[in-house]
């Protein structure tokens, strides 16, 4: 396998026999931390041509808390309609990716959200995703339907 390092935080792997189809790489950090001053929140892209079809991932790590869901999808949003030298905006590529810590919340009361969680009650918990609700209103983005339990829950003390 031939590999190419872009910047410090993104690795693209490409096999050998695809190394001369593959053009148009770029990279590119979004800041969105601090107003966009520091790189503690934020996304790293990469966008890239492939047999004359166009790629773009974004690895991303965005505000978290329950309170910060608006910036959280100010955040997503600057990523897919940011502009870049492949294509206008990142959700033009013909396929494109997001992924990381994205931080959007089941919004419940925790004793709710454990009753559901305990159940095995996954369609009740998907009814308060926050991430769910920007998917619902933006026909651009599709995500495979969730099936499993959440991931993480923190019960202070």
């Amino acid at each position: 396998m031939n590999y190419i390092i872009i910047g410090i935080l993104v690795v693209f792997f490409a096999k050998a026999k695809y190394k001369k189809s593959c053009s148009t790489i770029i990279d590119s950090k979004l800041k969105t931390g601090f107003h966009g001053w520091f790189g503690n929140k934020g996304s790293c892209v990469l966008q890239f041509k492939l047999f004359n079809k166009t790629f773009g991932f974004s690895n991303g790590h965005y505000a978290c808390g329950e309170e910060n869901n608006q910036k959280r999808k100010k955040d997503l949003e600057k990523v897919v309609t940011t502009k870049g030298d492949l294509t206008n905006q990142f959700i033009d590529n013909d396929f494109w990716f997001i992924f990381g810590d994205l931080n959007f919340r089941i919004v419940l009361p925790i004793d709710e959200c454990m009753r559901y969680i305990k159940e095995n009650n996954v369609a009740k918990l998907r009814e308060h995703d926050q991430l769910l609700e920007i998917l619902t209103h933006n026909k651009n983005i599709k995500e495979s339907e969730i099936n499993f339990l959440p991931t993480f829950k923190l019960k202070r003390g």
